[in-house]
């Protein structure tokens, strides 16, 4: 029985040491501790003891624990306790407890991941007993994220917005699918107009940029529209609307082979049953008054083949709303559109036409844009794109909007109180007579941008003192500086290509051409360089200050205008390289007195010396080519006025009074000798077959004529009328001149 106490004292001992180490039980009840010796010595003594009923109590299946002294005790293999037949206790000799000790642990460890509504577990143990210890991590918690709405397109579905967690991906707000929206086409926009040869395309576009295109119908020309053979011979005009019922017109291309290039004057004017109108790429010019009144036309292009838009060609055309001008055009006539009362958008494609006077005028309010006191005329992109008019003209500085690329015609006329202008660097343009009359302005910049400076635009600008010509001006109409009595210099910017100045003067970039004579300059006598070969249009219009004019010996043609209303003009060289003299050329050069003609003229054009009051004489070198100069009228001819034909041999003039055509003659020209109050006789080679229109006209003291053919030979020549002073005078015929 002792044994058997001592047996359970020592389990009793022994389980007590084990719990103040606190070492963890393992599975299936096995505890272990592990000191730092491993030695296990076998027990001293072994006792066994049996009891009757054979009882027995088993502990933990192993328990070792190892002393300093290196004691072990293993149970159950080396205890045995059976009660009641027989128990074993097996003990050491001696048994000394672990002392407790202080947990050495890990790193926590996650063993379990915290979800948005679940804790999660963390556990460390000790790296020397392996005890295990826990704690548990918060739940996370959602996190709410936001779906974006996707729009649906035309033919994709989109998406309403929702909401969802971002860790758990619960969905909180479902998106919702929404049907696709469809195509949203726009108009159609023709995109290439038919022709008689080409069918044309229309497109529209939807928002999403899907594009649909359309064909649209070959042309088919109208038909009994009136048409009219050009002067070249190889092309034609509608001139009329014939028996054509048509309220849309379609001009065709060509008309009998021939291509149609012109809208006459006039030839739709007042239909006012004409709803559009459609003109072929054929077509340059659009006549005046081409439209006028056609009250219900809504629709017109203009293709880029028409460079030219007569006056008045659309007036009054109030239904008609918009207008296209393409680059083309380079003259639109005064008072184009004028009265157009519906006209609210004008494009303007290159923007460097000629706007004439009164273009735009008349038309619906909503055309105009007001800047300062100035009135413009454009579209949505460009409101400002042409100057048409100034509603107020008693102003001394006026500043160009800066968007502005045409000035019009006539748009400063008059403003007599103007002194400073500034042209900005973007006009193209600069329209005829714009700033006609304009007598305080002293000088004038034209800006790199002008292309073009129309006829008269600074006429009459009499304190004009300096022009300075921009590098891109290539063209300058005629009169453009007329009557700018002060002006005394020209200056060109080195870069233009067109123009430069020489001693103030304008001339072309290589000399060739003398384009304007600076007016104002006092010195009273002129000599025309010799590298000149022409003398512009109204290059020394009103220069007052000459007296005399020297024409270099290059100069083959004297411009229109060219001398004209030269008051003080009194005499002029013209050399015999020259061969056409301009209209109106020396017009009311009042004091000119004499002027010789050499041989090379072959043409003087209308009113030539027209007003050449003091005219006394015209001197000439070879009869034979005075009979052939076209002459443009009555008084294109100098001896209108000077009633005095002079021939020069050896170097003098000699008065012609009895006058021998030579037999080399076959024509003798329209007013050759008309006015030649002097001549007595005149002699005709039977050579001659034509005598021109007034050919002898007011030859008041022409008493015979001198005929070397026959009677029956004279009946053959074609007289022209208003020649009676010679049909009436004394015929001789069969006429042997003398050697």
């Amino acid at each position: 029985m002792k044994k058997i106490l001592s047996i359970f004292v020592f389990a009793f001992a022994l389980v007590c040491a084990l719990t103040s180490c606190n070492l963890p039980f393992l599975p299936g009840g096995e505890t272990t501790a592990t000191t730092p010796q491993a030695t296990t010595p076998e027990p001293p003594t072994e006792t066994t003891t049996e009891k009757p009923d054979e009882t027995t109590v088993t502990p933990p299946e192993e328990t070792t624990v190892t002393t300093p002294e290196e004691t072990t005790v293993t149970t159950p293999e080396e205890t045995t306790v059976t009660t009641p037949e027989e128990t074993t206790v097996t003990t050491p000799e001696e048994t000394t407890p672990e002392q407790p000790h202080a947990h050495s642990w890990s790193e926590w460890i996650v063993v379990k991941e915290a979800k948005c509504e679940e804790k999660g577990l963390l556990q460390r143990y000790c790296t020397e007993c392996n005890y295990t210890e826990s704690k548990p991590i918060d739940a996370l918690g959602h996190t709410e994220v936001i779906d974006e709405a996707v729009a649906p397109t035309c033919t994709e579905t989109g998406l309403t917005e929702g909401k969802h967690c971002s860790i758990c991906n619960e969905v909180f707000i479902a998106q919702v699918v929404i049907e696709a929206t469809g195509h949203s086409f726009s108009e159609w926009v023709t995109t290439k107009e038919p022709t008689e040869a080409e069918e044309g395309l229309m497109e529209r576009l939807c928002t999403c940029g899907e594009k649909e295109t359309q064909r649209i119908e070959k042309l088919q020309p109208s038909v009994g529209l009136e048409y009219t053979l050009n002067n070249d011979g190889v092309s034609y005009s509608v001139t009329g609307i014939g028996n054509c019922t048509d309220t849309d017109i379609v001009i065709p291309t060509e008309y009998e082979g021939l291509p149609v290039t012109t809208i006459g004057n006039s030839a739709f004017r007042a239909c006012s049953k004409l709803t559009s109108v459609t003109i072929p790429d054929s077509v340059t010019t659009i006549g005046s008054s081409a439209f006028w009144r056609c009250s219900n036309l809504t629709s017109v292009t203009i293709p880029d083949s028409v460079t030219t838009i007569g006056g008045s060609a659309f007036r009054e055309c109030s239904n008609l709303t918009s207008v296209t001008i393409p680059d083309s055009v380079t003259t639109i006539g005064g008072s184009a559109f004028y009265g157009c009362s519906n006209l609210t958008s004008v494009t303007i494609g290159n923007a460097h036409a000629i706007v004439g006077l009164k273009a735009f005028s008349g038309c619906n309010s909503a055309l105009y844009t007001d800047y300062q006191l100035g009135r413009y005329v454009g579209d949505s992109t460009n409101p400002y794109a042409i100057l048409v008019e100034m509603t107020n003209k008693n102003l001394s500085i006026y500043q160009i909007h800066p968007d502005t690329k045409i000035i019009a015609g006539g748009v400063f006329s008059s403003c007599g109180r103007l002194t400073n202008i500034t042209i900005p660097n973007g006009v193209r343009t600069i329209g005829g007579s714009a700033f006609y009359n304009c007598g305080k302005l002293t000088s004038v910049t034209i800006p790199d941008s002008v292309i073009t400076i129309g006829d008269y635009a600074f006429y009459y600008c009499t304190n004009l003192t300096s022009v300075t010509i921009g590098d891109s001006v290539t063209t300058i109409g005629g009169g453009a500086f007329y009557k700018c009595s002060n002006l005394t210099r020209f200056v060109v910017v080195e870069n233009n290509t067109a123009y430069q100045s020489i001693n103030g003067n304008l001339y072309s970039k290589d000399g060739t051409v003398l384009v304007a004579y600076a007016c104002g300059k006092t010195v009273t006598s002129f000599v025309v360089p010799n590298i000149v070969t022409t003398i512009g249009d109204s290059a020394f219009y009103d220069c007052d200050n000459l007296t005399s004019v020297t024409i270099g010996n290059s100069v083959t043609t004297i411009g229109d205008y060219a001398f004209c209303e030269c008051n003080r003009l009194t005499s002029v060289t013209i050399p015999d390289s020259v061969t056409t003299i301009g209209n109106w050329a020396f017009y009311y050069c009042t004091n000119l007195t004499s002027v010789t003609i050499p041989d090379s003229v072959t043409t003087i054009g209308e009113d030539a010396f027209q007003s050449c009051y003091n005219l006394t004489s015209v001197c000439i070198y070879d009869i034979a080519k005075w009979c052939n100069i076209t002459f443009g009228n009555y008084s294109a001819n100098p001896i209108c006025y000077a009633k005095n034909l002079y021939l020069i041999k050896d170097g003098s003039p000699e008065l012609i009074t009895d006058l021998v055509i030579p037999e080399s003659v076959t024509t003798i020209g329209n007013y050759a000798f008309s006015d030649c109050s002097n001549l007595t006789s005149v002699t005709i080679g039977n050579s001659v077959t034509i005598i021109g229109y007034r050919a002898f006209d007011s030859c008041y003291n022409l008493t015979d004529v001198y005929y070397t053919g026959s009677e029956a030979d004279w009946a053959k020549i074609t007289i022209g009328s208003d020649n009676s002073y010679l049909t009436r005078a004394n015929l001789h015929y069969n006429y042997v001149p003398e050697e």
